[in-house]
């Protein structure tokens, strides 16, 4: 038999349309490699079970009844945290820099405000709406280690958010904005990272490795939950220091160079794969 013949399996649970589910040879080899290597892991149980299906529970098995979110609600929760994270940006860029400051973090903060500022004009595009512009942190202007401890803690919030919102989005049978959800949370894993790597130059304990997480956490079950997080922890009209909403000229002023060089300011669809090492980097529209 080979790899193109078809085999049939039956799932321990019918398939919803009542058929039988087929699946390739190749399939079915490559899962039993896969499960082989998931024993191997300890904390992986019940590969079996898990690798055995073909189907997966859709919404999260949460007690009592699970609605998911409205878009719209969706995207203004995100919209809000992304005008929050321009602000912060904006006041730190703008107040006086400490003596030596790493040249690298300055740099990534002045890109890491013009990709906020994209995301805003792309959820705004969709009709989002800010849900507060009162923003509010307990100092602004540092970039010592305890700046960045604060820094990964948000960002990580930021990218479970993003998480929550793309499976919510799949969940209402909205397949493009997962994809742009998945677009905005990458870049803001490779935040989170790099908030480690500037702690790990400061020999901030625990720094290191850059990259520890085989997959990102699961935080929320709905997005929501990020915002009223992010309340409780004074970010939206809590602590001492309220951040004015910069203009858009201001932004592009306080990202100088650095701000020129970032690429992908909206999401792309690809209409055809790439075919060549060189467009891997590249801008895609």
């Amino acid at each position: 038999m080979d790899q193109h013949e078809r085999v049939v399996i039956r799932d321990s649970a019918p398939s919803t349309d009542g058929q039988t589910r087929r699946i390739s040879r190749a399939q079915m080899l490559a899962w039993a490699g896969a499960g082989a290597a998931v024993t191997a892991f300890p904390g992986i149980t019940d590969a079996q079970s898990i690798l055995g299906r073909m189907d997966f529970p859709f919404y999260p098995q949460v007690p009592g009844t699970y609605t998911p979110e409205a878009i719209q609600d969706i995207l203004n929760v995100l919209v809000t945290m992304e005008r929050f994270a321009v602000a912060i940006n904006a006041s730190n860029l703008t107040a006086p820099k400490q003596p030596g400051i790493n040249p690298v973090q300055l740099s990534s903060q002045q890109s890491a405000i013009v990709g906020n500022l994209a995301r805003v004009d792309f959820l705004e595009s969709l009709g989002a709406q800010s849900l507060t512009d009162t923003f509010t942190v307990g100092a602004i202007g540092t970039f010592g280690p305890l700046s960045l401890k604060r820094a990964e803690l948000v960002v990580t919030i930021f990218v479970g958010t993003f998480m929550t919102a793309a499976r919510e989005f799949a969940e209402l049978g909205q397949p493009l904005l997962v994809k742009w959800a998945f677009q905005a949370g990458a870049v803001l894993a490779e935040e989170r990272a790099l908030a480690r790597a500037l702690q790990a130059v400061q020999n901030v304990p625990d720094a290191i490795p850059l990259d520890n997480k085989a997959f990102e956490t699961d935080l929320f079950v709905y997005v929501r939950d990020a915002y009223t997080l992010m309340t409780k922890m004074g970010l939206f009209g809590g602590l001492p220091a309220h951040l004015p909403y910069p203009s858009r000229d201001e932004v592009v002023a306080l990202a100088g160079p650095a701000g020129a060089q970032v690429l992908q300011k909206r999401p792309n669809n690809a209409t055809v794969s790439i075919a060549t090492p060189g467009d891997v980097t590249s801008e895609r529209m």
